[in-house]
């Protein structure tokens, strides 16, 4: 670093993130931003602003790796005076926009006592989910200001995809349920603006649920004689058959587009977290439900477990429905907790 360079702002880079990702930083071009430190080196007085392009790799043991792509200006210092005139005081503002939107101005410096403001705006599709200023949440606002600026601020925006479902309204029991599952691209829609959260929920919609939270693996070939290639379940069927998380049926039929029922969920999700590497070990007894007697006999400890685990409830009146289908809604519900609770 030379003289005319001056190091002391930073920006926090997370390592971590949901479901036991790790993230590694990159930036180009080099020595502009300490991936290690978060430091920012800017260029001198009277020097064109640098712009940094930071990647983000996000990995998961044994699974892919992705990468996000973020746009830093690193602005200059400020000219400590005016010829004949009083030094002039500047401020810099750091503007961070997550994927799915953006910020303007970008990343400025403002003299001091002056106000500058802030327009939030999200991409097609997508809609403004936080707005953090100096770190501290202001809510999803579109635009902000600041007042007679007095020191150093950061402003940063995230977005989410728009919610689309008619059919899910914010009072239904499972609506933020089918929110996360949506956002986190786990479950979509049946058609454009429909959940249809009343639906059964087939075999291969399951199994390729699962197949995505596991950021969709290589796989080979499916042994099952009802599963086609080239479908949009072909690869997560082989992957769950070949991991041990799904079974076929005795004549070597998958059968994908049956619905799957409760217990069938439960074994499906037990399996899965066992392949996962998460605690299985919380039990709870069967014997409070009337119905049961119903529960086959390769589903019981697996029924334990979603019971013991918070993952499966009764229906109301100690009625458990072990060979019922479990709907959309319900699934929705189910993976919310299978998230919350399970890290690696």
């Amino acid at each position: 670093m030379g003289p005319h360079r001056h190091m002391g702002y930073a920006i926090h880079l997370v390592d971590s993130g949901a479901y036991g990702t790790t993230i590694g930083w990159s930036a180009e071009p080099a020595g502009l931003v300490d991936t290690d430190t978060g430091s920012v080196t800017r260029p001198a007085a009277g020097e064109p602003n640098e712009e940094v392009v930071l990647t983000a790799t996000i990995s998961k043991e044994g699974g892919e790796s992705r990468t996000k792509e973020f746009r830093l200006t690193i602005v200059a210092l400020p000219s400590p005076s005016i010829p004949g005139g009083d030094p002039v005081i500047t401020h810099a503002i750091v503007v961070t926009a997550g994927p799915g939107g953006s910020i303007n101005p970008k990343t400025t410096t403002v003299t001091a006592g002056t106000a500058i403001t802030f327009t939030v705006t999200p991409d097609m599709g997508y809609e403004i989910n936080d707005v953090l200023v100096d770190g501290a949440s202001v809510g999803a606002r579109a635009v902000y200001t600041f007042e007679s600026v007095t020191k150093g601020h950061s402003i940063s925006a995230t977005f989410r995809k728009m919610f689309p479902f008619s059919d899910v309204g914010e009072t239904d029991w499972f609506y933020e349920s089918v929110r996360v599952v949506f956002e986190q691209g786990l479950m979509t829609g049946t058609a454009t603006d429909s959940f249809s959260p009343l639906l059964g929920t087939s075999r291969a919609m399951i199994v390729t649920i699962l197949h995505r939270l596991e950021h969709t693996p290589d796989a080979s070939v499916s042994l099952f004689t009802d599963i086609p290639s080239g479908v949009w379940y072909t690869d997560a069927v082989a992957w769950a058959a070949a991991n041990g998380i799904v079974q076929g049926y005795g004549d070597n039929r998958f059968m994908p587009e049956a619905d799957v029922t409760r217990e069938q969920i439960a074994c499906i999700l037990f399996r899965y977290a066992k392949y996962a590497g998460y605690d299985v070990s919380l039990r709870d007894s069967l014997t409070g439900f009337a119905d049961a007697n119903r529960i086959s006999e390769w589903a019981v400890e697996a029924m334990q477990w979603a019971v013991g685990s918070g993952l499966i409830g009764g229906k109301g009146d100690g009625v458990l429905d072990p060979i019922g289908p479990a709907k959309r809604a319900e699934i929705a519900a189910i993976l919310q907790r299978f998230i919350g609770s399970n890290t690696r």
